[in-house]
Formats: structure tokens, C-alpha cells, sequence
């Protein structure tokens, strides 16, 4: 699978201009031509291919990668339930776990 002449399929090397990319599992910055394999198997990872795809190309036309610089967000949709909405099962585990990091909490309580 190729994006502005790169490849960006997971399953091989990406090859285009690097860029960090924040990775919701590592809850890191991350050089775009890592291993990107873990990608396939993680649950968010349908929306973060989208996500990469996007930046490759924000990159690739000389544009600033990041997906929320000069973004402007309802409240209602940074607030847990809204982080929330429209995520199957699986991926609201995972941001549950990763972002809300609800397995800290009830080791907390």
C-alpha cells in the first residue's frame, strides 16, 4: 500500500520522510519508520493507519504532520464519554487501559 509514492503498510518498512508519531499503546513519540507490526494486531489500529496515512501526506506536501495542531475540540468530546462514542467493544477497552488507564485505578482503590 503506498501513500504519496511511500509505503505505508504495517506489514513492511515504511519508507518516506520521518516524522514522529504518537503511539496511544507506547504513550509515546515514535519514529514513523519503526517496526510497525504491532500496529496490526492493536485495536486502535484501523483509526491510527487512517491517522498515519493522513500525516504521510500532510508530510510529504511539506505541511506539519501533527493531526491536532490548530485543532479545536468540543469539551463534551475530550471528556471520557466522548473519547468514547462510536468505538466498538474492543477499542474502548483499549483506551480505557491505555489512555484512561483504568487498571492503575482499580489497583488504587
Amino acid at each position: 500500500m503506498k501513500v504519496s509514492g511511500f509505503n505505508v503498510d504495517p506489514r513492511r518498512r515504511y519508507d518516506g520522510p520521518e516524522f514522529m508519531e504518537y503511539c496511544i499503546s507506547e504513550k509515546a513519540y515514535l519514529p514513523a519508520d519503526r517496526d510497525r507490526t504491532p500496529c496490526i494486531t492493536c485495536p486502535l489500529g484501523q483509526l491510527c493507519e487512517a491517522g498515519f496515512h493522513e500525516q504521510v501526506r500532510l508530510v510529504t506536501s511539506g505541511q506539519n504532520p501533527s493531526l491536532t495542531e490548530c485543532k479545536v475540540f468540543p469539551d463534551e468530546a475530550l471528556t471520557r464519554d466522548g473519547l468514547l462514542a462510536d468505538l466498538s467493544a474492543d477499542q474502548r477497552a483499549f483506551v480505557l487501559r491505555h489512555v484512561f488507564d483504568t487498571e492503575e485505578e482499580s489497583r488504587n482503590d
